[in-house]
């Protein structure tokens, strides 16, 4: 993947659009969002996550971080999904590597740090993450289509591709 490829695939998924198309990938995801009729107050994208541990900030070594969310409540939920996104000239060690460092910090009492039209959402739950590891473009032909149908998952999450 290159760079501008990189970049336009984690512009994309900021949206609540492309976080969407990377859900509908497969099932499992999709199912932890509380409310299909209501995506954008059922889901929370936040780019290049912080988490606030023993009253510190601490930037996660992932893209970006998809919290679900109860709409009517507006408490998120205890499922959240990080998702690493294959970084141009990043081999398969290092990936995996950012998974693991993802892991320690999660592994550790932590609040997130929310994006500031999200602020009031609750979101002290402790909470199980599952990891998606994206490679990027699907087919050769990829880049003719939308970056928000661009998402592939590296198969470490447990799922086959559909």
């Amino acid at each position: 993947m290159t760079t501008p490829e990189y970049e336009e695939l984690l512009a994309a998924s900021s949206q609540i659009q492309g976080a969407m198309a990377l859900l509908k990938c497969y099932r499992s995801y999709l199912e932890l969002l509380p409310s299909m009729r209501r995506q954008e107050e059922s889901l929370i994208t936040v780019v290049l996550p912080l988490v606030r541990q023993q009253g510190r900030l601490v930037q996660l070594p992932c893209e970006l971080a998809l919290l679900p969310c109860d709409p009517t409540w507006r408490v998120k939920t205890d499922q959240e999904i990080v998702v690493f996104i294959h970084r141009p000239g990043e081999d398969f060690s290092q990936l995996v590597q950012r998974w693991r460092q993802t892991q320690i910090i999660l592994g550790q009492p932590y609040e997130w740090i929310m994006p500031p039209h999200h602020s009031q959402v609750y979101n002290e739950v402790q909470s199980a993450f599952t990891p998606c590891l994206s490679s990027g473009p699907v087919a050769p032909n990829a880049s003719a289509r939308p970056a928000s149908r661009r998402f592939t998952c590296g198969g470490s999450c447990g799922h086959s591709p559909p």
